[in-house]
């Protein structure tokens, strides 16, 4: 049986885990344009970290990564917060 495994971008996983927290905590618009305006500026401004899991441990493997990373993350979601809640592009 051949193992199977995953490409995964650590960078990605941790944005999308802290993005929804941000946004709540910042009071801006919640809807899905938004979101992922806010997601799209975080990962544009961090850099990729793939890792190759044959579980989905890639959140796992993050942990090992340096509390500057963490801090770039946020980072990087709160500078999208701060754009986007200032010029939404949402309609309505």
């Amino acid at each position: 049986m051949e193992e199977q495994y995953q490409l995964r971008n650590v960078s990605e996983e941790l944005v999308e885990m802290h993005l929804d927290d941000c946004i709540k905590k910042s009071d801006m618009c919640t809807c899905g344009r938004c979101r992922a305006d806010v997601k799209a500026f975080a990962l544009n401004a961090l850099p990729p970290h793939y890792v190759v899991t044959d579980f989905g441990d890639a959140l796992m493997r993050a942990q090992a990564l340096s509390v500057q990373f963490s801090v770039d993350i946020l980072t990087a979601i709160m500078k999208g917060v701060v754009l986007v809640k200032k010029g939404p592009r949402h309609n309505g």
